[in-house]
């Protein structure tokens, strides 16, 4: 259904929060889909509290079914992967090192007379092959424990910073084309021509890469989304909104605009468009 039969139908509506993934709002709307068996549970069940209950236990379901994340995966794939490899690296430096002792043996004459002293080489390996799999393991126990605490820190740090970016204003986008089309969002700074613009989008295309806001977003035609920049900058930080679609050569850019949070921006075939905000209306960041 589109946006604009949807807001014939319904006069007085809310949009509340948004689903997490595209299987997150399927789970809700087969919650809705399903009736309203399980809210009764819940006191005071108008439409309101069941909206709020489909979409509470979709996404409890949405949480556990998608479990890690592919790029989660990856990464303690890779930590493990190279741990591993470093644990044999130096488990095997060890079982081959070696060191050169000397041995001095006097020699007599009939067991008396001392005539001098014999000296002897002899290379010995450092330590036995027991000791050299107790380091090689004990190096890819180490590496594994770092990749975790270094992951398990930025995990905390991303939990933390989209706590903070939560009360920001987002920049909500509207795909009233019948493409998909892919936004995604640069920092430029306090406006367009901020020398510090590159240093801005590296430090939150950084700060997204650890999964804190959202830069990126692909919508189908008729589907709206939100993009929440990872930066705490007030709201007259200005940003530039790209979109692109796929074509038969890849993905082509099509249109750009400079935005800033808060804003509503429509896109249609023939490039963006951006909503007024109503008479009266105050921005208000946090």
């Amino acid at each position: 259904e589109r946006l604009a039969d949807f807001e014939q139908r319904f006069v007085s509506w809310q949009v509340a929060k948004l689903p997490t993934s595209t299987e997150h709002s399927a789970a809700v709307l087969a919650k809705v889909q399903g009736g309203a068996r399980g809210c009764e549970e819940e006191p005071n069940c108008c439409s309101k509290h069941f909206a709020e209950w489909c979409f509470r236990k979709a996404e409890a379901v949405d949480v556990i079914k998608k479990g890690l994340s592919r790029d989660q995966l990856l990464y303690h794939g890779a930590n493990v992967a190279t741990s591993l490899k470093s644990g044999i690296i130096v488990g095997m430096s060890a079982a081959c090192a070696t060191t050169t002792v000397s041995v001095s043996t006097p020699s007599y004459l009939f067991g008396l007379i001392r005539l001098g002293t014999t000296t002897t080489t002899a290379v010995v390996p450092v330590m036995g092959t027991a000791a050299a799999v107790g380091v090689g393991t004990a190096v890819t126990v180490a590496g594994v424990a770092v990749g975790l605490g270094w992951s398990h820190a930025v995990n905390i740090y991303a939990a933390r910073l989209n706590a903070k970016l939560a009360a920001a204003l987002p920049i909500c986008v509207y795909n009233a084309s019948d493409q998909e089309v892919q936004f995604q969002l640069k920092s430029l700074g306090a406006d367009s021509r901020c020398t510090g613009s590159r240093l801005h989008d590296f430090v939150h295309g950084l700060r997204a890469y650890c999964g804190a806001g959202c830069r990126f977003l692909t919508l189908s035609g008729g589907a709206a989304g939100e993009l929440n920049p990872p930066c705490e900058e007030a709201s007259s930080f200005c940003f530039q909104l790209q979109g692109s679609v796929k074509g038969a050569k890849g993905t082509k850019e099509v249109c750009v605009m400079e935005v800033r949070r808060g804003d509503v921006v429509v896109y249609h075939d023939d490039g963006f468009e951006q909503v007024a905000d109503p008479v009266g209306a105050v921005r208000v960041d946090g």
